[in-house]
């Protein structure tokens, strides 16, 4: 992700000041026909990823 066009936006923040220019995040999908969800969270001195995976789930058919 490039950070910096979004920081150079911001109002009030100088483009310059230190903040994260880009992000790279890699990471490994191992069920190609699962869904993932990689939010970011980004602050001017930080950020926060995680990943989490939904859907493809295995059919739990039930009886009833």
């Amino acid at each position: 992700m490039q950070t910096a066009a979004y920081w150079a936006a911001q109002p009030g923040i100088a483009p310059t000041a230190g903040h994260i220019r880009q992000i790279v995040l890699r990471f490994e999908m191992p069920d190609a026909d699962g869904a993932y969800h990689m939010p970011v969270i980004l602050g001017p001195n930080s950020y926060s990823t995680w990943l989490s995976r939904y859907g493809a789930t295995p059919d739990q058919s039930q009886d009833n």
